[in-house]
């Protein structure tokens, strides 16, 4: 799949993509064969009931071990760390993501505020948004590239703008989930960087 995907992109012009989940050595083979850069940041959630490698200390312990053995490359990979989202982890795992990635200067990606309902559930279970509890937990105070934000408050624009968090937009993703539109207007005109 991945193969397929650098074919597809490298035809369009695309020379670097970034990617969060599973699989992640059997990606970076695939880039690696493809030539094209990549920033590989493998996906940390909590589904221990999935059994004992699916765990999110588990999954940090690989995401580090890949980044040790693959970050840099070729010159052509770069290795983060994915926490998935606030709903998918407890704060315990995003602050030890965060620290982990302090430690190395990784840079995160994480999904954020991607649909209504994912954010009135977080409001639910912190008292507080995606955002905000991103940034009481330290992971905005590295390198955060922050997938979706369609439902971004205008004081969780300002969180990310006071962090330099970039916004990855996902039009496609949000039209296939019927998730909504990320405000790219308003989060330009607060110095957002939108990619």
């Amino acid at each position: 799949g991945m193969l397929l995907a650098c074919d597809e992109l490298l035809r369009c012009g695309v020379t670097t993509s970034c990617e969060l989940y599973f699989h992640n050595r059997r990606l970076v083979e695939a880039v690696l064969d493809a030539g094209m850069r990549c920033v590989v940041t493998p996906g940390i959630l909590d589904l221990a009931d999935a059994g004992p490698s699916w765990t999110w200390q588990k999954m940090l312990d690989a995401a580090l071990k890949l980044r040790s053995e693959a970050d840099g490359a070729a010159g052509l990979i770069t290795v983060g760390l994915g926490p998935h989202s606030v709903y998918a982890l407890p704060a315990e795992a995003l602050a030890a993501v965060a620290a982990a990635a302090a430690d190395g200067g990784a840079l995160i990606t994480t999904h954020v505020a991607e649909t209504k309902e994912e954010g009135l559930r977080i409001e639910q279970t912190h008292g507080a948004s995606a955002p905000q509890v991103l940034e009481r937990l330290g992971v905005l105070d590295g390198r955060v590239l922050a997938a979706h934000c369609v439902w971004l408050s205008d004081q969780d624009m300002d969180i990310f703008a006071r962090h330099d968090v970039a916004v990855a937009h996902c039009p496609q993703s949000n039209a296939k989930l019927g998730s909504g539109v990320a405000p790219l207007s308003l989060m330009l005109s607060k110095e957002l960087r939108a990619v």
